[in-house]
């Protein structure tokens, strides 16, 4: 019991660093060398990944459920999640402008197919709250994951 506690609580920490890493040393770090840094950081990190770009202020959580193709970009600011089981796959030749949102949760899947791309501000959510007990909250009744699927050169 207690060896499983101090596995518990230094997986914590090692989750804590790595985030530390991604915030101060790799989020903003610009130019090509910011590019060339998270891209070997985030090819670690990602279910599976091949070579692509990602720009300063992106933030992915869960990336062990997010797997991006060859030749994608995601621009600035984009927040990729995969939390509860979602899953996030990017093709080849996909590019995510500013401020894109991209979320899978609750065993939500987002397949989004090659030589794709998304405008500035867009969201695509996987998930959505339930609302079918009429006598309890919609905050209190949790989500549920649904499916979207975006073709080819869309």
């Amino acid at each position: 019991m207690k060896q499983l506690l101090i596995k518990r609580r230094l997986f914590i920490i090692i989750n804590e660093i790595c985030e530390w890493l991604e915030c101060i040393l790799l989020r903003y770090i610009p130019g090509h060398i910011g590019i060339v840094l998270r891209y070997g950081y985030w090819k670690l990190r990602l279910k599976h990944a091949s070579y692509f770009s990602i720009y300063p202020g992106c933030l992915i959580t869960a990336p062990n459920n997010i797997s991006i193709g060859k030749r994608a970009a995601i621009s600035r600011n984009c927040f990729l999640y995969a939390h509860n089981n979602g899953e996030i796959q990017i093709g080849d030749k996909v590019s995510l402008n500013t401020n894109v949102q991209v979320g899978a949760a609750d065993n939500g899947l987002i397949l989004i197919g090659n030589n794709v791309s998304v405008g500035p501000n867009v969201v695509i959510r996987a998930s959505n709250h339930r609302f079918d007990n009429n006598n309890v909250i919609i905050q209190a009744q949790g989500h549920e994951g649904g499916m979207i699927i975006i073709e080819n050169d869309v």
